[in-house]
């Protein structure tokens, strides 16, 4: 297990990530959620970059407690590809060291095994925002991921791992590739595979209404539940989709995954999270970020 990053080691790799041409933002301490920023601040930087006295600030405020790092055109026309279904990852038979050699930003994240960050710059000019295809999430404009060497809010905040290097001085500009092209060879190649085994969490991930619901949806369905909010939690998500229209036997599905793949595999039998979802779509209840809670 690597050791929890020091403030100076976050800072080493603010500085690099800006001298390369890319936007590390600041987030809160072992978590996703931006640092120092009023509701609707970060809209600000998300096609525009900040000058190097706008970072100088979020340093002398000592607001980098964790790294961020904006995506999209005005970020260096870097992207990323969040895998967050290892079986995805698995079908494209990638080897991480041969991703590393390309020139590929690798980064292992802590919540599954078998889940990266593939980092790379489009060659293209960057016109998209994100797409989610078969539990892989394409992000750009508008969007960020936490970067090495942060750390994520699972129990016991395990290091985010970037297979290129641990040391920010080496670490040099991604490879370049055309996306779209890419990204389009591996969707045929999925499809093949899975069919349509993954339409419904991809349906979930890329509703424009879960851009816009609140943010204690957002935490829930990114990061799970603590073990004594789970029942709640469950009942206020099943809530959340009916109000969204989500038939209810898909919830069923989407709501059993996202138990079995955020929080603790064990404890609730698939009975008991169904009836769960049923309670959540009883017309009486309502959602709401009191069910979560703030950290």
């Amino acid at each position: 297990m690597m050791d929890m990053p020091t403030q100076k080691e976050l800072i080493e790799w603010v500085d690099r990530l800006y001298e390369l041409g890319f936007t590390p933002i600041p987030l809160k301490q072992n978590d996703k959620i931006p640092n120092g920023f009023g509701k609707g601040e970060l809209k600000e930087w998300q096609y525009k970059r900040p000058d190097k006295k706008q970072i100088e600030k979020w340093k002398k405020d000592k607001l980098y407690k964790n790294v961020g790092l904006l995506l999209g055109k005005a970020h260096g026309n870097i992207v990323c590809w969040d895998f967050d279904n290892p079986e995805a990852f698995r079908a494209l038979q990638l080897s991480t060291e041969k991703l590393v050699t390309d020139g590929c930003w690798v980064q292992k994240t802590p919540a599954e095994d078998g889940r990266y960050h593939l980092v790379v710059i489009d060659t293209k000019e960057v016109k998209y925002t994100r797409e989610v295809k078969y539990g892989v999430e394409l992000r750009a404009n508008t969007c960020y991921i936490v970067f090495y060497p942060s750390t994520h809010p699972k129990e016991g905040n395990p290091q985010y791992d970037l297979l290129n290097t641990h040391k920010p001085g080496e670490l040099q500009i991604p490879q370049k590739i055309d996306v779209m092209r890419l990204w389009g060879k591996w969707q045929k190649l999925w499809k093949d595979k899975f069919g349509k085994k993954f339409v419904k969490q991809d349906t979930l991930k890329e509703n424009e209404k879960f851009d816009n619901s609140p943010e204690c949806v957002k935490q829930a369905m990114k990061s799970g539940a603590p073990v004594g909010e789970r029942q709640s939690t469950l009942i206020a998500m099943s809530a959340w989709l009916k109000q969204h229209n989500f038939p209810i036997d898909w919830s069923y599905d989407i709501i059993n995954n996202w138990f079995e793949t955020r929080c603790d595999r064990e404890g609730k039998k698939k009975s008991k999270i169904n009836e769960c979802v049923e309670t959540g779509y009883n017309d009486e209840y309502k959602f709401g970020c009191a069910y979560w809670r703030s950290n």
